[in-house]
């Protein structure tokens, strides 16, 4: 599969994805507690707006024929899937237990 589709599908995602675990962690909770969203959740938006758009660009790589880089989207978009559930349990764990 090409090496280049999964990297580009997975790491800015993943990127936003960690970015709400840390900003969680280094916020305060009078910040992080606040009705509505807040920059976290915002993070957490992004990233699930950018698996969005993988989803569409396989359909299109899909029905233009170009199998190959259709598949590196699709093994990148099940990635990037399992780490932005995977940051989003982690969240709402420290929503619940640490804050």
């Amino acid at each position: 599969m090409n090496r280049i589709a999964i990297l580009a599908t997975v790491i800015p995602p993943t990127l936003f994805a960690v970015a709400s675990v840390v900003l969680t962690l280094l916020l305060s909770p009078e910040l992080i507690k606040t009705e509505g969203l807040n920059i976290v959740d915002n993070c957490l938006q992004v990233s699930i707006g950018l698996l969005g758009i993988a989803l569409i660009s396989i359909i299109v790589f899909a029905v233009r024929r170009k199998r190959e880089i259709a598949k590196g989207i699709a093994v990148g978009f099940g990635i990037g899937l399992v780490l932005w559930a995977s940051a989003f349990i982690a969240v709402s764990l420290l929503y619940e237990f640490w804050l």
